[in-house]
C-alpha cells in the first residue's frame, strides 16, 4: 500500500472544518501530494450561507502560506448527494484518491443511533486510507506535526499490513513509531469454576512473550528500531489504545478497519471503530483487501505452549 500521492479532504461548514484544512495541508506538504477540497451537497442540510464558503476560502489560502506549502497544488470542488458519506466515498474512487481526510463530530445516543456517523460510514465503505480528526468542533483546537505515530498491533495479518504502511509513512515524515498490543484479559467470578483464570496466571511472562513477536515484525519492516518503541498492557483495546495515545501525547493513530472480529464485531462493535471514536488525536484507518484475519504462524507458536495471547 502506496503513501498518499493525491488527497481529498472532504469539509462541511462546521467551525472543525477549519481543523480538517490544517491537517490537510501539513499532510499534503510532508507528503508531496496533490489536495482536492470536496463540499457535499444533500438535500437535508442548512440553508446554504456563502459567507462560511469563502471564510473557508480564505482560511485555506492562509494555511499554505502559514504553514509553508504555497507548492501544494489545491482544487476544491462541491458535488450534490443524497447523502454525505456516499458522495464521499464516490469522489474519492472517481478520482484516484489515495487518503481521505474528515472530521468525525462524534454524535452520542440517539441522534447517532438514528443519523448514524458520517465518518464511520466513510471509514466502512471507503477503499483508501481514511484519516478522522474528532474532537470538539473548536476552530482554537490545537494542531500537532506528526512526529509520533501509534499502531495498535494484534498480531492479524490486517494490524501487519497497517504496520507495512505506518513505517513508510513515518519514513516519510520522519516520525517515531510506537507498537502498542493490548492483552484483553478477562476475569470471571469464582463460582464459573477453577478453570477459569487470568492469562496472567497460566502465562506470567505473557508481556516479555509478546514484546520479542512484536519486535521481530517491526523489524522485519526496515524501520529504525531506535526510533521505535514496544508497549504491552492490559485491558480493553478500544479504550486503552485511546488512553495510550493521550498518555503518551501520540499525535496519529494507524489501523486497520478489521481484526481478530467476526461475531465479536456484531456484539462488541469494531475495535477500530471504538477508537476513532474515543481518541483525541487524529485516526488513520486502513481497509486491506487481501489480508486475513487468521494468527499468524509464530504467534499460534505462542497460544500452543504459553496459554494464549488474548
Amino acid at each position: 500500500m502506496k503513501t498518499p500521492s493525491k488527497i481529498l479532504a472532504a469539509v462541511d461548514r462546521s467551525p472543525l472544518a477549519l481543523r480538517v484544512v490544517k491537517n490537510a495541508i501539513d499532510l499534503a506538504n510532508a507528503t508531496d501530494s496533490e489536495l482536492h477540497f470536496l463540499f457535499v451537497k444533500v438535500p437535508y442540510a442548512e440553508p446554504y450561507d456563502k459567507l462560511v464558503d469563502v471564510h473557508r476560502h480564505l482560511f485555506i489560502r492562509e494555511q499554505l502560506k502559514e504553514q509553508h506549502a504555497e507548492s501544494v497544488i489545491v482544487t476544491q470542488s462541491s458535488v450534490d448527494a443524497d447523502e454525505v458519506a456516499p458522495g464521499i466515498v464516490e469522489f474519492a474512487r472517481a478520482n484516484d484518491c489515495d487518503f481521505i481526510v474528515m472530521g468525525s463530530h462524534g454524535r452520542r445516543g440517539f441522534r447517532k443511533l438514528i443519523l448514524g456517523s458520517v465518518a464511520l460510514e466513510v471509514m466502512r465503505s471507503a477503499s483508501c486510507p481514511v484519516f478522522t480528526i474528532g474532537g470538539k468542533d473548536e476552530t482554537e483546537a490545537g494542531h500537532n506535526p506528526m512526529a509520533q505515530i501509534l499502531i495498535p498491533f494484534d498480531f492479524s495479518d490486517y494490524s501487519l499490513t497497517a504496520l507495512e504502511y505506518a513505517a513508510r509513512l513515518a519514513e516519510k515524515l520522519n516520525a517515531n513509531l510506537d507498537v502498542l498490543h493490548v492483552v484483553e484479559d478477562t476475569f470471571y467470578p469464582a463460582f464459573y469454576g477453577p478453570f477459569m483464570h487470568s492469562v496472567y496466571e497460566s502465562t506470567p511472562n505473557i508481556e516479555k512473550l509478546v514484546e520479542e513477536k512484536m519486535r521481530r515484525h517491526v523489524e522485519d519492516t526496515g524501520f529504525d528500531m531506535r526510533r521505535v518503541v514496544l508497549s504491552v498492557r492490559p485491558g480493553h483495546p478500544g479504550s486503552e489504545i485511546a488512553h495510550y495515545a493521550d498518555e503518551k501525547v501520540i499525535d496519529i493513530i494507524i489501523m486497520a478497519t478489521h481484526g481478530l472480529s467476526g461475531l465479536q464485531h456484531l456484539f462488541m462493535g469494531s475495535v477500530t471503530e471504538r477508537t476513532a471514536h474515543l481518541a483525541k488525536c487524529p485516526v488513520l484507518t486502513l481497509r486491506p483487501d487481501k489480508a486475513s484475519t487468521e494468527p499468524r504462524d509464530d504467534v499460534e507458536d505462542v497460544d500452543s505452549e504459553n496459554g494464549g495471547v488474548q
